[in-house]
């Protein structure tokens, strides 16, 4: 899917509008007695709210406001001209565990049509697009319901992060008698929506989750195709390469908040000893991907799996059975990688620094509110020596932290 720049100018009728409500907004106040009492929302300058640029040099509670600002935006109008729009099911799911999960862009459209207005407004049209092409990638925001009610006040929650407690929170928003949703939670529990002594919204109200999704949630790593392709051969036909694969994983810290799955996934490239080789994961084990009739494989990232917290306090393993490379005693090529818990925008790019035999380094980056769970390098071959580096004598090699296990195998 190709990415392309948004050009929506905001009218002045408009930008009043917004005006009014940042103002309302600095005048709220939050209502969580556990957490110190801080709205996000009054550092967030103004101008920064239709400027793509500019917000992504802006700091993280800047672009924390902006997201919300913008998820916000689309909630209420899409209950302006349709109240009732879970009730009829319609849209595009966007995540398969959430049947019920749908695009803002999807939906505006559809009433938009059903009303024969034109177009949406030049505001609403930012807001859907202001995740497209911001730092470099593309993210789609969605609503989706996880609680039923029979109230007439709903509760709407984003996923957050608490910069100064470093920790992913919950946010809760209602619906005021402006028709504007307006901060009233800034870091609710499981229990809070769940438990027995639930907030006093979540006790017979809807609660919906707010959020943007990548543009892509399906890269997988295949199984072996093409394994004569993969490279590092020597020439000895009598050598048959075999696949190393991570067999299954178990995560033992989550570290997303109790609203979401943990989105693990694995970024890497393949290296040599020469520096100048330094290839995307997916140039020769990933999938082909097509932009502009040509297929490609340029993707260094892939989703490893989704775990929850029962998973977590479980102590679940998943099967993965992801390919990474293949296995020849003549080859020079190794994997180094970062296995992570992924968190869109605007979650900070972080760089690992990854070693080669001959002394050069390379760095590699990962989006993420929190640390890795891992960095390594791994090399399938049985002879391979350098420091620093894992041996897979045979597969079977397993790795185990604090945070999370996972198996080497051999695929058949």
């Amino acid at each position: 899917m190709q990415f392309y720049k948004i050009k929506s100018p905001v009218n002045p009728n408009t930008f009043f509008s917004i005006v009014t409500f940042i103002l309302f907004l600095l005048l709220s106040s939050c209502e969580n007695e556990e957490e110190p009492s801080l709205i996000i929302e009054e550092n967030q300058s103004i101008s920064l709210l239709f400027d793509k640029e500019g917000i992504e040099r802006a700091e993280l509670k800047e672009k924390l406001a902006y997201k919300n600002y913008h998820l916000t935006k689309l909630m209420e109008e899409l209950l302006r001209v349709n109240p009732n729009f879970d009730n009829e099911k319609t849209g595009k799911s966007v995540k398969a565990e959430h049947l019920n999960t749908f695009y803002f862009k999807d939906l505006l459209s559809e009433n938009i049509a059903g009303k024969s207005e034109s177009s949406i407004n030049d505001s609403i049209q930012f807001s859907v697009e202001a995740f497209i092409e911001l730092e470099g990638e593309s993210w789609y925001p969605y609503v989706y319901k996880i609680k039923d009610g029979t109230g007439t006040q709903p509760l709407f929650l984003i996923n957050s992060f608490d910069p100064d407690l470093k920790k992913e929170i919950v946010q809760g928003y209602i619906l005021n008698v402006r028709g504007q949703l307006e901060l009233k939670y800034r870091d609710l529990l499981e229990n809070d929506i769940f438990g027995p002594n639930p907030a006093e919204e979540a006790l017979e109200n809807e609660v919906f989750v707010l959020g943007i999704a990548p543009e892509d949630q399906e890269y997988i790593l295949p199984e072996d195709e093409n394994a004569d392709s993969y490279g590092g051969g020597g020439g000895n036909d009598d050598i048959l390469p075999e696949d190393l694969q991570i067999f299954k994983i178990k995560i033992k810290d989550k570290k997303e908040s109790w609203l979401e799955k943990a989105d693990v996934h694995i970024y890497g490239y393949a290296m040599s000893d020469d520096e100048d080789f330094f290839q995307p994961l997916g140039y020769f084990w990933g999938d082909r991907i097509t932009i502009d009739g040509a297929q490609i494989r340029n993707n260094p990232e892939y989703v490893l799996g989704k775990f929850s917290n029962s998973d977590v306090n479980n102590g679940t393993f998943k099967t993965i059975n992801k390919h990474l490379m293949n296995k020849s005693a003549s080859s020079s090529i190794f994997i180094s990688y970062i296995i992570y818990e992924y968190d869109g925008f605007p979650a900070p790019l972080k760089q690992v620094s990854f070693g080669r035999p001959g002394g050069t380094d390379a760095l590699i980056s990962y989006r993420s509110y929190n640390q890795k769970y891992i960095s390594a390098q791994v090399r399938a071959c049985d002879d391979f020596i350098p420091a620093n580096y894992f041996v897979l004598n045979g597969f079977g090699n397993s790795i185990s932290n604090l945070t999370i296990e996972f198996h080497y195998n051999a695929s058949n």
